[in-house]
């Protein structure tokens, strides 16, 4: 339970703030318009919803893409169909997302757009990192930092790195992870981005903690910490103290564990972020379990329950009910020890079908891909051979001049090849 709350936190890329969420509702409801600015607002609502509703997320970016087109405004276009991609990533639908992501690439070759671009690949690096194809992913996290260094976009080469090092913390290379997040955080240092410096020294103490040195982790921690308070950075603060909670528990300090846990839960509540409430209660609740504190243990379990189910979070769901199941069953009421217990596995159950149905998606994803690029590939070779048939009569070098023009299409279509595998 503890990895999995540590990915989730060092991949978060998205911040809550419902005043902002609130402000853009409200514009939405009173603009009478159907313009490119109304194209924006729904573009901005959904970026707002990613993180706590993904299917609604989607939903306004599909307005926004249909209102896009009816206007003609292509660079509205684009910017929807990258919205809807990134929701589709979020609710697992990768073939969805990367068809949309693949539609606004043309739209922003035909714009010359080469940061749109350059936010392409890195989104495609996103999906393929969801997809559990980390090579993939590492490919166009690559190609994004080149394409962020050739446009001399510092910003884009720090978030660049910070992403080829959360790849690698995902492929268990630890060190790989830590050079590129410091690469990360030099540039973001830089710059003075002070949020994304926040974010980097959050992730280094993620990091720093999978490798258990617990020193360097609450370093980091406290100067991420030290960066949120300063901007009021009420959303980077509570997952801040998770982090620094989660390093005390580990040290078996939980006390201090316990502390920096419920300083988090306040600020969740304060912010209304109902997700990572019902992790912070489930850590809370680990706490009193290791010291032997059943009734408070109970208490943040059925918290943390409560909210899983609210939200509809399976893996809280059904790790909260097997806790509880283990601390009735320990408690002496086998009745709701089996209930929880049946519960739990019901929902770990669904999990693993879930994770099952990604990976059947990722396979036939890539299967429908290696048929379009075949299909791609023959194309332009019939083409260039039919280019090369109407050449022939005018060339002016008889038989040595054909072997040549052969030579050249060979060479062309190898080129064609290679680029397309490049882009794979």
């Amino acid at each position: 339970m503890k990895k999995i709350f540590l990915i989730a936190l060092i991949l978060f890329s998205g911040q809550l703030f419902p005043q902002r969420l609130d402000s853009l509702l409200n514009a939405l409801k009173n603009y009478g318009k159907e313009d490119e600015q109304k194209v924006k607002i729904l573009n901005g609502i959904s970026a707002e919803y990613l993180n706590i509703e993904p299917g609604m997320s989607k939903s306004f970016a599909v307005k926004a893409k249909e209102l896009a087109q009816r206007l003609g405004d292509e660079k509205g276009l684009a910017e929807s169909l990258m919205s809807v991609s990134q929701a589709a990533t979020h609710i697992g639908e990768f073939n969805v997302a990367m068809q949309h992501l693949q539609q606004a690439e043309k739209l922003f070759e035909k714009l010359s757009d080469s940061e749109g671009l350059l936010r392409c690949t890195m989104r495609l690096a996103n999906i393929c990192s969801s997809m559990g194809d980390y090579p993939a992913a590492l490919t166009y996290a690559s190609a994004g930092l080149k394409m962020a260094e050739q446009n001399t976009d510092k910003k884009r080469v720090a978030t660049s790195n910070t992403n080829i090092g959360n790849i690698y913390f995902q492929m268990g290379q630890k060190d790989k992870a830590l050079n590129y997040t410091l690469k990360g955080l030099t540039g973001a240092e830089e710059l003075k981005d002070l949020p994304l410096v926040a974010s980097l020294n959050n992730n280094l103490g993620a990091i720093y903690f999978d490798m258990k040195d617990f020193k360097n982790s609450l370093s980091c921690y406290t100067k991420a910490l030290n960066y949120a308070e300063k901007r009021n950075d009420k959303f980077k603060q509570s997952t801040i103290l998770y982090g620094i909670g989660q390093v005390y528990f580990a040290m078996k300090k939980f006390a201090e564990a316990s502390s920096s846990l419920k300083k988090s839960l306040t600020i969740d509540i304060e912010i209304g972020n109902k997700n990572h409430l019902a992790q912070t209660h489930f850590a809370l609740g680990d706490c009193y379990k290791f010291t032997n504190d059943k009734k408070n243990a109970i208490k943040e379990y059925e918290a943390s329950l409560a909210l899983g189910k609210e939200s509809g979070n399976t893996v809280v769901i059904g790790n909260s009910s097997i806790e509880l199941g283990d601390l009735y069953r320990a408690t002496g009421d086998i009745k709701k020890a089996d209930e929880y217990a049946k519960a739990g596995k019901q929902f770990n159950d669904s999990l693993l079908a879930d994770q099952k149905k990604i990976a059947d998606m990722k396979k036939k994803f890539e299967d429908e891909k290696k048929q379009q690029e075949l299909g791609r590939l023959k194309e332009e070779k019939a083409e260039i051979e039919k280019k090369s048939v109407k050449a022939k009569p005018t060339s002016p070098l008889g038989p040595f001049g054909l072997f040549a023009g052969g030579g050249f299409i060979a060479v062309l279509i190898g080129i064609v090849i290679r680029k397309k595998l490049r882009g794979k």
